[in-house]
């Protein structure tokens, strides 16, 4: 899948997550309403389709068949619910892993590289902490302007003028560095050559 999908697809999961929170209080309010008409509730399921993942509810398919953007965002969402809220690219490589991700390498350390990568270039949905751990860039608004202001700053830079041109070296350079290595370090006086003058 090209990396340029993957915000869109968030932002659409994003909706998906709200329009399901929706659906969810609209059916509580039924349910409500049935309690005080004395009659039983319309949606029983309410209660556990409504919970929230958390980290204790990830089983070994929770992440199989996700992309890894997708997976690694949803288990940063489970710590925040949790209260944990940042994590390494380790701990989400070992969470994903619990969750049946599957890498595409066998390599532990190959593995926890492209998740770092993968947080990385996904900039517009993850953030990397001073510490070098990773969080939602929602969960951050200021962070948004402070990268801007900084790209603003490099491409500044970039827009210097052209670094000045050295001059050439003067043919009589070599000349004189022979020279002086032949007495010594020290340049021999060498007069100018005089054209002969014809005699009258």
């Amino acid at each position: 899948m090209r990396e340029q999908f993957l915000p869109a697809i968030d932002a659409l999961q994003k909706d998906l997550a709200e329009l399901e929170k929706k659906i969810s209080e609209t059916k509580s309010m039924i349910n409500r309403l049935c309690e005080l008409a004395g009659e039983p509730p319309m949606y029983a399921d309410i209660q556990t389709s409504s919970a929230p993942q958390t980290l204790s509810s990830i089983q070994a398919d929770t992440f199989y068949g996700k992309v890894i953007t997708t997976a690694s965002r949803e288990y940063l969402e489970m710590r925040k619910a949790a209260g944990l809220g940042p994590a390494s690219p380790r701990e989400i490589y070992e969470a994903l892993k619990q969750g049946g991700f599957k890498f595409d390498t066998k390599i532990e350390n190959n593995a926890i590289t492209g998740v770092r990568n993968t947080l990385r270039k996904a900039s517009a949905i993850f953030h990397r902490l001073p510490n070098n751990e990773y969080g939602l860039l929602k969960w951050y608004p200021r962070a948004k302007d402070e990268g801007a202001q900084a790209t603003g700053k490099k491409k500044a830079k970039k827009k210097r003028g052209r670094p000045r041109k050295t001059s050439a070296p003067s043919k009589e350079a070599p000349v004189a560095a022979e020279e002086e290595s032949q007495t010594g370090g020290v340049a021999r006086y060498r007069p100018k050559a005089t054209l002969p003058t014809s005699e009258s």
